[in-house]
């Protein structure tokens, strides 16, 4: 009883912080949202918890990076990041062109901030060095993604991005020389995955 009392209590806080820090960004963001692109392989949109993210990018991110929410939703990651400090660069995907609307006119006077409407392959940020991405869509697509991450930090001077990939279901896409992966749990299992582009990582890099 004592243990469901605990829980009970860690999760209404949680709930409570959250709810601050959603109206610190100006709309309470409550629960997901089935996705109306099933056929484009996407899943439903959800909110990740304010200490999970901050968990998840604590001492990840560098003043260089360009911060990348894959399937952003309504946007609590990049509060998230606002309420950090971060000055970067911060860039929003949404599939959902409504839900993208509406947060892109509530985060509208953060000039660091971007959202874009529509699938990810074909708006890819070329400049994103930090993606984050919470179970967006399936394994074809996520596929995908990675062909197109790779394909993209090819043609830099430093061919190198990281992805944050939470509640990652389909994490064997990344069994590819070009990734390497570090493994962690919190609410759900993630990954963080180092790509490099045109080249495998050898056992002493």
């Amino acid at each position: 009883m004592p243990d469901t009392t605990t829980n009970v209590f860690s999760h209404l806080r949680t709930k409570l912080a959250n709810a601050v820090l959603d109206l610190r960004f100006g709309a309470l963001l409550r629960g997901g949202k089935e996705t109306s692109h099933p056929q484009l392989g996407a899943y439903a949109t959800n909110n990740s918890s304010y200490s999970v993210i901050d968990t998840l990018f604590r001492d990840r991110v560098k003043p260089s990076d360009v911060l990348v929410d894959v399937g952003c939703g309504k946007g609590r990651v990049i509060n998230a990041w606002l309420a950090a400090g971060y000055a970067n660069r911060m860039i929003g995907v949404e599939l959902d062109t409504g839900i993208a609307a509406k947060t892109r006119e509530r985060l509208r006077r953060y000039p660091t901030v971007s959202i874009l409407s529509g699938d990810i392959i074909a708006n890819f940020p070329s400049r994103g060095t930090l993606f984050y991405l919470f179970n967006p869509f399936n394994a074809a697509m996520m596929s995908s993604f990675k062909e197109t991450l790779k394909d993209c930090i090819s043609s830099r001077s430093r061919g190198e991005a990281t992805v944050i990939y939470y509640n990652c279901r389909h994490i064997e896409v990344f069994a590819d020389p070009a990734c390497e992966i570090e493994y962690g749990k919190l609410e759900h299992p993630y990954a963080v995955i180092h790509v490099f582009a045109g080249r495998a990582r050898g056992p002493d890099e």
